[in-house]
């Protein structure tokens, strides 16, 4: 006989046998053959999605933000067993910075797809990143103004821009710039 230390009352050895192994039944003797896929099924599933949020994580960098969460089911084994995940990424422009928050794009997009199958979602994730990508690139692109246009077009400038920078005008008043360094000097 055997003392159950939680209500201290007598169980026979059989007894605790039983709910021993109806509680724990790891041993693989103990499962039947159909419990035993079920075990390997779900064992399978569980690599392939902790294989899949890892991949995101390690695409995903700094903008992860944390590790990934997983739905679990328990097993005829008594074990949990992963069964989907999902990371977290942070997908929010980098404001008043449209060449970082292109890069960042780039990464939370490869993240998004770094898996070798991306979900609906993960193909949704980059989706977003690639649209953010795109409008911060027209956004670099209205601050740029090139030498070529400023050359061809000096209505661009103001008359107190052009005097702060005399070094940019030829003798007849006409601006001359060489290279984008010289425009952003002059309209810093």
């Amino acid at each position: 006989m055997k003392i159950n230390s939680t209500s201290h009352q007598m169980i026979s050895y059989e007894d605790l046998k039983q709910k021993w192994n109806q509680k724990d039944k790891t041993n693989s003797l103990d499962l039947s053959e159909e419990e035993k896929k079920q075990v390997n099924d779900l064992e399978k599933r569980d690599q392939e999605v902790k294989t899949h949020e890892q991949a995101h994580i390690a695409a995903g960098g700094t903008y992860v933000q944390g590790g990934a969460d997983y739905e679990t089911t328990k097993g005829p084994d008594n074990k949990d067993y992963a069964i989907s995940g999902e990371v977290q990424i942070d997908t929010s422009p980098i404001s008043g910075d449209p060449e970082a928050t292109i890069d960042k794009m780039r990464t939370v997009s490869a993240a998004a797809l770094a898996p070798a199958q991306p979900s609906a979602t993960d193909q949704a994730v980059a989706a977003e990143a690639a649209q953010q990508e795109e409008s911060a690139k027209k956004e670099k692109q209205e601050k740029e103004i090139s030498p070529e246009q400023i050359n061809e077009n000096s209505a661009l400038l103001s008359p107190a821009i052009m005097q702060q920078n005399p070094e940019f005008y030829d003798q007849n008043g006409k601006p001359v710039f060489q290279n984008q360094n010289q425009v952003d000097e002059m309209i810093e």
